[in-house]
């Protein structure tokens, strides 16, 4: 599976990221954690738009970035899901 998409990918991007979010919550249902596939699809939108793409490339800078800057800034949601924002 392809982890970075051109701009002009939208259908192939968002069919990724839809497998990506499926696979994800199923991972982590089968390891008895929390999560929302709201906030993996805020994740993964965050990634897209970056400068590099990348879907599968997590520093800890991405993740302030993510979680410091880019979800209070973009996503509007109820406090119950963005609790579940993975730890």
């Amino acid at each position: 599976m392809r982890m970075r998409y051109e701009p002009d990918e939208a259908e192939l991007y968002e069919a990724a990221k839809d497998l990506l979010i499926r696979r994800g919550l199923a991972w982590a249902e089968a390891h008895g954690l929390p999560a929302d596939g709201f906030v993996w699809s805020a994740a993964l939108d965050f990634r897209h738009d970056s400068t590099d793409g990348r879907l599968g490339h997590w520093t800890i800078t991405e993740v302030g970035r993510l979680l410091l800057h880019y979800i209070p800034s973009n996503v509007t949601s109820e406090a119950t899901a963005l609790a579940e924002a993975p730890a």
